[in-house]
């Protein structure tokens, strides 16, 4: 067995083979990626064409089931002067999950961090210290119980990013789906005679509580973190954001820009959800490329052990564009940008392997 701290793992980029960049590899014989792909150990390197497997990677869905989860996709609360004229935000969500969720039951760990908590406990902007729901295979069933609550309360979502991020703690190559139709907010710690204003109270003063100030710089910042510290990106999905709420647009594209993984080629950022179809093509569409964009090389690299990744006939490069390592030792990679697109609309993935 392989007892060597550093070793050097060469990536050969472009047709000629002529950049040569050297990576830091380390080998652990401990516990890798949670034990979702443990049953596969990793095999001595042998030169030639190889097919990588999928890995199996852990989604954590942080949701929104604040308040206005009850108002339909147009944004009608169902008062007198605003009856319903369709189903409500939280059913939408259930029932779009409940198309998608199914399909990926095996092919991904699936956890839930529900922000605001359903514990019952009358605290608008409370979230549960640990997850709602533990990441594992075959959740979806468990995950869509979940909507039998109605929802209420703020958009605590600061907190619920930190809590899901804690939840996969001990899970490389992870990555959070974060659902919500409402600004940030239930930061006490901002000044209500001075901030934006998610929920004025259209009275006399006070008209904005501290717990309804939009909280959107550290949320932001919270998503940024995890992705400069540990290389966990977080999906942005609005859900009845169509982008006429100024703030909620902004924000909804900061936290997208920050998690890592935007929305390419539209107008926001974020994934805008203003119908039943929308949102069941962003769920579709994110957990599709989660699933079938992350990878093993099955194979455990020695000094001087050189791999090319390839698809179709195309050399991959190397970084945030092509192909990047999110756990070394497991041998665990991903493909990003159009490479992602191409294998999940089913280009062949190849390793080319030279073993010393």
């Amino acid at each position: 067995m392989r007892l060597s701290l550093f070793a050097a793992l060469i990536i050969l980029a472009g047709c000629g083979r002529t950049e040569l960049v050297h990576y830091p590899y380390s080998f652990d014989a401990g516990q890798r990626d949670a034990g979702i792909d443990a049953g596969n150990p990793m095999q001595p390197c042998m030169p030639g064409m190889v097919n990588p497997r999928r890995a199996v990677p852990t989604v954590m869905f942080v949701l929104d089931r604040s308040g206005s989860m009850k108002f339909d996709l147009a944004g009608h609360n169902g008062s007198i002067n605003q009856p319903l004229t369709g189903p409500t935000r939280w059913a939408t969500l259930k029932d779009s999950l409940s198309l998608v969720l199914p399909r990926f039951d095996n092919a991904l760990s699936m956890g839930v961090v529900l922000f605001p908590d359903n514990d019952n406990d009358f605290d608008e902007c409370d979230v549960g210290t640990t997850a709602s729901i533990a990441p594992r295979l075959n959740n979806a069933n468990t995950v869509l119980q979940l909507f039998a609550n109605d929802p209420s309360g703020g958009t605590p979502t600061f907190d619920a990013v930190q809590v899901a991020g804690q939840g996969v703690t001990d899970v490389a190559g992870a990555v959070l789906v974060l659902v919500t139709d409402g600004e940030p907010n239930c930061n006490l710690a901002l000044d209500p005679q001075t901030c934006s204003c998610t929920n004025p109270t259209m009275d006399l003063p006070p008209q904005c509580f501290a717990d309804s100030c939009l909280d959107d710089t550290r949320s932001i910042q919270v998503i940024a973190d995890l992705v400069s510290t540990r290389r966990l990106d977080t999906y942005v999905i609005g859900v009845g954001a169509d982008g006429s709420n100024a703030n909620l647009a902004r924000t909804l594209d900061a936290m997208a820009i920050a998690g890592g993984v935007p929305r390419v080629g539209a107008a926001h950022a974020f994934y805008s959800a203003t119908s039943q179809t929308e949102l069941s093509s962003a769920l579709n569409e994110i957990t599709a490329r989660i699933s079938k964009c992350t990878f093993l090389t099955g194979t455990l690299l020695e000094p001087g052990d050189s791999v090319e990744v390839r698809l179709g006939t195309e050399v991959v490069p190397y970084g945030p564009t092509g192909w990047e390592w999110t756990d070394q030792t497991a041998g665990r990679f991903t493909l990003a940008g159009s490479y992602c697109d191409r294998a999940v609309g089913g280009a062949a993935v190849t390793l080319v392997l030279a073993c010393h």
